[in-house]
C-alpha cells in the first residue's frame, strides 16, 4: 500500500487509504481516476499506478 501512495497528496492518500480499509475496493479505481483528472494526468504517482 505504501509504495502505492507514496507521492500522492495527502488528501488524496487518506482517501484511498480510507478505501482500502473499508474495503471499497470497486470505489478505488473511481477515486484515481478522479486523482488524475484533478492533477493533469501528469503527476508521477498517476505514472506508477497505471503501470
Amino acid at each position: 500500500m505504501q509504495e502505492i501512495v507514496r507521492d500522492v497528496p495527502k488528501e488524496y492518500r487518506n482517501i484511498i487509504s480510507e478505501l482500502v480499509k473499508t474495503k471499497q475496493f470497486n470505489r478505488i479505481p473511481t477515486a484515481i481516476n478522479e486523482l488524475k483528472y484533478e492533477l493533469g494526468g501528469e503527476y508521477d504517482a498517476v505514472k506508477k499506478m497505471n503501470s
